[in-house]
């Protein structure tokens, strides 16, 4: 029939039509519609639920990485480490990477819609995500704590909220 879907989940049970398929979805209209204060809302909406997003990805079997939980990072002698929004671990190889997610879709005129280069980064500049980024090339220099556990880590990864 012409209202029933296209596609279901087997795993879940969701059923979608194919015209909301993600590759038949223009991110850039949805977050840059000429709207700005409806884009505003969309951003810190997407914003809030970004990370649940990676989370429930992350509980399906299928996806590339399970989370582990938030990570706590250490310099050494550090008392207090900087905690983080994910711990993925690498399904296949077991591999584990701390991981920071931004979301900064309508920010600054939609300057930070897409990720196009690492100048997008040098306004953060809050220590959590300074120690995120030295991580990524020096991974042996920290300890990282996941839910009071001590995990080696073997890099990072920064998710871009698009």
């Amino acid at each position: 029939m012409e209202d029933s879907p296209d596609y279901f989940c087997r795993n879940c049970g969701h059923e979608w039509k194919e015209d909301w398929l993600p590759m038949t979805i223009n991110f850039d209209k949805i977050f840059h519609s000429g709207d700005p204060i409806g884009d505003k809302f969309l951003s810190r909406l997407f914003g809030i639920f970004g990370e649940e997003l990676v989370r429930y990805w992350c509980s399906c079997p299928q996806a590339p990485y399970e989370d582990l939980g938030r990570p706590t990072v250490y310099v050494p002698g550090e008392m207090r480490g900087h905690t983080l929004d994910f711990t993925l671990c690498h399904r296949k190889t077991g591999k584990i990477f701390v991981a920071e997610m931004k979301c900064e879709l309508e920010f600054q005129n939609y300057r930070y819609l897409r990720l196009t280069g690492a100048w997008q980064l040098e306004h953060h500049r809050n220590a959590a995500f300074l120690k995120f980024l030295h991580l990524a090339r020096h991974s042996k220099s920290y300890k990282v704590k996941v839910r009071g556990h001590e995990v080696r880590v073997n890099g990072a990864v920064l998710i871009w909220g698009r």
